[in-house]
């Protein structure tokens, strides 16, 4: 059954790659796993003991190198079914995510009182024309778009989550 390692090590994998043909011989290739790198494979023994990690159909990384990933869905108690929430289990403390749409709503709300104030300033101190009533219309327009923006960029930057094997005894 294929089960999902980590790879603990640094670790070069020897490949077999068969010719097929009499006048073509089978070369060897080694192929370079990084440490932390996730790969499938089959846990495969010798004399009733685990002895090494079959990835592919002829990848052999010795048991040295690798770890189990083990992984359980998370389970609301009350109902019995797959939560949605992210949950940190160092700490259980769940994580609730705003929705994108409110996001993007208190960024515009936020964003044009920042614009309409700031036109607001500029014509109190005559850095802009104080007669034109349509700048601060402008300024609120403008800034609650700045901030959607920035709101957008800041989801879709990719997220990356960087965890540690526990160790097995």
């Amino acid at each position: 059954m294929k089960k999902s390692y980590i790879i603990t090590n640094d670790v070069k994998v020897p490949l077999v790659l068969e010719g097929g043909q009499a006048h073509k011989s089978a070369q060897i290739r080694f192929k370079l796993l990084k440490k932390g790198t996730i790969v499938k494979g089959e846990l495969k023994h010798s004399n009733n003991k685990p002895s090494f990690v079959l990835v592919g159909r002829m990848g052999v990384i010795p048991l040295s190198c690798v770890q189990e990933v083990v992984s359980t869905p998370i389970v609301s108690n009350a109902s019995g079914t797959e939560s949605t929430e992210i949950r940190d289990s160092s700490k259980d403390v769940i994580i609730e995510e705003k929705s994108p749409k409110i996001k993007y709503a208190d960024a515009m709300l936020i964003g044009g009182l920042v614009g309409f104030l700031g036109v607001y300033y500029a014509q109190k101190n005559n850095y802009i024309d104080a007669d034109e009533s349509k700048y601060k219309l402008y300024g609120a327009l403008g800034g609650g778009i700045l901030a959607m923006y920035f709101v957008f960029r800041n989801n879709n930057k990719p997220k990356i989550t960087v965890s540690k094997p526990k160790p097995t005894l």
